[in-house]
């Protein structure tokens, strides 16, 4: 089930829920794209990516597989999401075109975790390698970091909002790639190692450029040295967004 919740601008105001979508499959991730404030597109374990229209408190159908939701996120305009798949499908759609149904553009040659999309869509998994497409699916680059064995699985990544910085959690660790601004290519930056973290289960990044990182043992943290890597503010902001039950 998802829930909405309305939580006021000031912490002490009176928290309730205004909207709740109901499913017999649960729910395996969520976005809630910024160009649409009152539509939340969320993917369920049985295969299906809905849409939840929150004026109508109704739930929608965007397309269905028969393969389980494992990551989502939107575009910075707010405006596409892709969405990507246990089979290692990735699929996109865009809220500007509605009469054209969600699109096929690649199949990841592991099982998709880790997906943000910021000047490109990167995804990553459990192959220890980081993949960059373009929006109609063509492969960009490729970062393989099989041969260091510290690097485990990829769960979970982010964008920064101008889209030219992505950070992928590991184990104790932050993989974080940024955009050449002269070559318009991705480049590697050294992992950033968090002692104690374990695995990322979560990832946000503000508007500010603060980055939120959840762990396996339900703590977030702060990895002040990913500012240095980076180049780019990496500090922990707590923002309570939504739940997703």
């Amino acid at each position: 089930m998802v829930f909405v919740y309305k939580i006021g601008l000031d912490w002490g105001e009176k928290k309730s829920i205004c909207n709740k979508f109901q499913h017999s499959s649960s729910v395996s991730c969520l976005v809630w794209p910024s160009k649409r404030p009152n539509e939340i597109v969320y993917g369920l374990a049985e295969g299906k990516v809905k849409i939840g229209l929150m004026k109508t408190h109704k739930p929608n159908t965007l397309y269905q597989l028969d393969s389980y939701v494992t990551a989502m996120c939107c575009n910075p305009e707010g405006s596409s999401v892709v969405a990507t798949h246990l089979d290692g499908s990735i699929y996109l759609y865009n809220f500007d075109y509605p009469d054209r149904a969600a699109r096929l553009i690649a199949r990841h040659s592991c099982v998709p975790f880790a997906l943000a999309w910021g000047t490109s869509i990167a995804v990553a998994g459990n192959n220890n390698t980081v993949v960059f497409y373009d929006e109609d699916g063509g492969e960009e680059q490729t970062f393989d970091m099989s041969d260091n064995p510290e690097c485990k699985e990829f769960t979970v990544a982010a964008s920064n909002p101008t889209g030219d910085a992505m950070v992928f959690g590991n184990f104790n660790s932050l993989y974080i790639f940024t955009r050449n601004k002269d070559t318009m290519s991705w480049e590697e930056k050294p992992p950033t190692k968090v002692d104690n973290m374990y695995s990322v289960t979560a990832m946000g990044w503000k508007l500010k450029a603060d980055v939120t990182v959840g762990d396996a043992s339900g703590e977030c943290m702060a990895p002040s040295a990913a500012a240095a890597a980076a180049a780019t503010l990496l500090s922990l902001s707590i923002s309570l967004v939504s739940w997703v039950t």
